[in-house]
């Protein structure tokens, strides 16, 4: 609901519309006068409240001005209460984990009721979901204090659940009344989900969501739905993955609200790339039937669309052709932004050809979106020539002096101009400085698809450098970095990014295991490693980590335990964690199954520290007793 159909709004009378159809017959002339006897009292006069005329202004005056009275504080209640609608929905959104829903909720919340005590204790809940510790130390004290509210508490549970604090989780959780609303009840539900899938497993979680979707009713009982499919689908049995792609259809052919998400979960899926593939596949037929549904469900949006066309794509190729057809010809007249989206989905899929038509000669000479859109496709097609004459066209001048010198540095090592080139990535670099964020993305994205890795590396750092472009920053310069170069060089910039995001558990994760490769605070390393572990008992990733943090500390027993009753597909599995079960195997005495998977490493995609690895030493009794 959007504030302008508030109902709120009032629509004002008219002036030309009588209250009665009542019609008023005036004499052509008026009657003789009566004549007034001496000492007779004069007649009331027409303006007193015996005239029944005077009443009806006097009752409607009254009614304005109560009118007025009451419209502020109607407004101002109507506001607040649209304002806790929305916080009840980013409430639900942060609970599944959908930090950018939840954030645009909040901020529609804040804009309505400013000063509402519920947006302010909402949004210093956002900041400790994000890691602020002050925001947390706050909520703990009010928690303590026995001032928190109902939504407060589940809340801090949920931040607790999610950092794997579970004494948090169970002090907030104890400080619950009894009778909660379905809202709330679904909160809890997640966050008994999340506490077992760290103490059992996600099938233990997944049974939790399925129990209570059972009793709930609507679009809460599809949520938790969806939700035991993602744990089961991040199950490594299966069984248990086809389970969640089949409870996944299921959600998906109610067509609810929760569809919708469902849809596109599976689509995602199916898209995956051939490295990141689930065990459980989704047929063809079930793929045309999500690129069926999801451009139809509730509340789909226009990449929705370019989605299906995706899947639609993946699952018939043959009828790839006739589909951009189709697609072209309905996008021809469509919004601007909606061409814009659907001419780069063109050039993401190198359709370079397609995308020069659909643009036509006119829009890239008055359109800067356009011609940065045409640019893109004639420099993939390798027409060089072309691309100065359109950088001077009117479209031109909307271009950031930094994109400019970027095209012309492209042509110019393309054409085998070396110093012009070299001069015009100096002109990039001057530039870098005076950008926006977004063309700063826009740059070290060209300049890293292009292999200026360098100049890439130059433009990152200048976005690592920028408090609103810090994250991604620092993650394209840890991208570009050699898989094969000293690992130590990574440690700061994966301790920069661990301190910007202290929920980001995968890059808490990375950053243990080079510390552990490099010896580097060790019991820290450690330590994190193994809470990790909690977290995700069945990642290999986590397993890893934490076995050469053991293996580290001289517990090689402990470390082999970590593989025990795992089912691990090693034919698979990453070259990273193979080398650190091979130093495992080793330091426990298992020379013969160590060298057997050692066998199947490419030595060249690994460092130094982890070529290391593949010769830990054998305990002196383990050589004794071969």
């Amino acid at each position: 609901m959007n504030p302008e159909n508030d109902p709120a709004a009032f629509q004002p009378l008219s002036p030309n519309n009588p209250i009665s159809g009542e019609k008023i017959n005036r004499p052509e002339e008026l009657p003789d006068y009566a004549e007034e006897e001496v000492g007779a009292l004069p007649p009331a006069s027409s303006a007193g409240l015996s005239n029944p005329k005077n009443w009806i202004r006097l009752t409607v005056c009254l009614l304005v001005l109560l009118g007025i009275l009451l419209v502020s504080p109607l407004y101002h209640s109507l506001k607040n209460w649209r304002s806790g609608v929305l916080l009840d929905h980013a409430q639900t959104a942060f609970a599944f984990g959908d930090n950018d829903l939840g954030l645009s909720l909040l901020k529609q919340a804040m804009a309505l009721s400013p000063g509402n005590e519920a947006v302010g204790r909402e949004v210093e809940l956002f900041n400790a979901r994000m890691g602020d510790p002050v925001s947390l130390k706050k909520l703990i004290a009010r928690m303590t204090k026995g001032q928190s509210s109902v939504d407060e508490l589940l809340g801090i549970a949920e931040i607790g659940g999610k950092s794997s604090r579970k004494e948090l989780v169970i002090e907030s959780v104890d400080k619950l009344p009894k009778n909660l609303t379905a809202h709330q009840l679904l909160r809890l539900t997640l966050i008994q989900a999340l506490i077992k899938n760290l103490e059992q497993g996600p099938s233990a979680a997944a049974a939790i969501c399925l129990d209570s979707s059972r009793i709930m009713s609507g679009d809460d009982s599809l949520h938790l739905q969806a939700q035991a499919a993602l744990y089961l689908l991040s199950d490594t049995s299966e069984e248990r993955q086809k389970d969640g792609l089949r409870i996944l259809m299921q959600v998906m052919l109610k067509k609810s609200d929760v569809s919708l998400e469902a849809a596109r979960i599976l689509a995602r899926l199916s898209l995956l790339r051939p490295d990141k593939k689930l065990r459980a596949e989704i047929s063809n037929q079930e793929m045309i039937e999500v690129a069926h549904l999801l451009p139809t469900l509730p509340g789909h949006q226009f990449n929705d669309e370019l989605l299906s066309a995706d899947l639609a794509i993946k699952a018939d190729p043959a009828g790839k052709d006739d589909l951009i057809k189709r697609m072209t010809a309905k996008y021809q007249q469509a919004p601007r932004p909606m061409m814009l989206d659907f001419a780069r989905w063109l050039n993401e899929r190198r359709l370079y050809d397609v995308v020069i038509g659909f643009a036509g000669p006119d829009r890239p000479q008055s359109d800067t979106d356009w011609l940065l859109i045409v640019l893109d496709a004639e420099c993939a097609k390798g027409d060089w020539t072309k691309i100065p004459d359109m950088l001077d066209a009117p479209a031109g001048l909307g271009i950031p002096d930094a994109v400019k010198h970027l095209f012309l540095a492209r042509v110019a090592m393309m054409t085998g101009q070396s110093s012009t080139a070299e001069e015009e990535w100096r002109s990039v670099k001057g530039s870098l400085h005076l950008e926006k964020p977004e063309t700063l993305a826009y740059i070290a994205g060209y300049e890293d698809q292009i292999g200026a890795v360098d100049q890439a590396m130059v433009t990152y750092r200048e976005m690592a450098d920028r408090r609103e472009s810090h994250l991604p920053g620092l993650i394209g310069l840890i991208r570009l970095q050699s898989l094969t170069a000293d690992s130590s060089t990574l440690i700061p910039l994966y301790e920069e990014l661990v301190a910007a995001a202290p929920d980001y558990s995968d890059a808490a994760g990375d950053l243990a295991y080079l510390r552990l490769l490099n010896n580097h605070d060790l019991s820290q390393a450690s330590a994190s490693a193994e809470k990790l572990l909690n977290s995700q008992p069945d990642s290999l990733a986590r397993i890893s980590v934490a076995a050469l943090g053991r293996l580290k500390n001289e517990d090689p027993s402990g470390a082999v335990a970590l593989y025990e009753g795992k089912q691990i597909n090693w034919a698979t599995a990453s070259d990273r964690w193979k080398t650190v079960y091979v130093a495992v195997l080793r330091a426990s005495g298992q020379t013969e199954a160590a060298d057997r998977v050692s066998s199947s490493i490419n030595p060249s995609a690994l460092n130094p520290q982890e070529t290391a690895l593949l010769f830990y030493p054998v305990p002196p009794t383990a050589l004794k007793k071969q």
